[in-house]
């Protein structure tokens, strides 16, 4: 007898937006697990029944949350990923890296994807206003046995670094 892979799926419902800007609404959602090719956010026209556009890739996602990061009166899809070091072939968005991506209500990137640490660990996104500016925490995690520290960043709404600092998480008696 040979053993299956269990596969297990995470589907994630976001919003509507109209992405292909018709009038018309489409579903938001994403799709995950530990099957390497349902690692994706699709549009869904519920009205034609047909997907109409998927951003996808070969990160682990682990969170998923929106905000008006970008001030336009639409919310981003945020994803952080997880670096679960399941991928060992060379393709873009690896889940050897943890990626943080910021994705538009079209499914665009609104800028580029940042790794942050490698495997094994991952990373934690909060989303946070300071004053009338939409910012974003970053946590890093890292599970390794390498003595490696984690930090802490404060991106802006285009992704750059405001503040980057040690994060001392890993030393708390509670965290491993």
């Amino acid at each position: 007898d040979s053993i299956k892979e269990r596969r297990v799926f995470v589907f994630y419902p976001l919003m509507l937006s109209d992405v292909d800007k018709n009038g018309s609404m489409e579903f938001i959602f994403a799709l995950f697990g530990n099957d390497r090719t349902t690692r994706s956010v699709y549009a869904w026209n519920y009205e034609q029944a047909r997907m109409i556009k998927s951003f996808s890739t070969h990160a682990a996602f682990q969170q998923v949350t929106l905000t008006d990061l970008s001030g336009d009166g639409e919310q981003e899809i945020i994803i952080a990923s997880g670096a679960t070091g399941n991928i060992h072939s060379p393709v873009k968005y690896s889940d050897q890296t943890a990626w943080l991506f910021v994705l538009t209500a079209s499914l665009e990137l609104l800028f580029p994807a940042k790794g942050y640490i490698e495997f094994p660990g991952g990373i934690t996104v909060s989303p946070i206003t300071i004053g009338d500016k939409k910012r974003l925490i970053i946590s890093e995690s890292y599970s390794g046995v390498i003595n490696r520290q984690n930090f802490l960043y404060l991106l802006d709404e285009n992704g750059r670094v405001l503040r980057k600092g040690h994060s001392s998480l890993q030393h708390h008696p509670y965290i491993k």
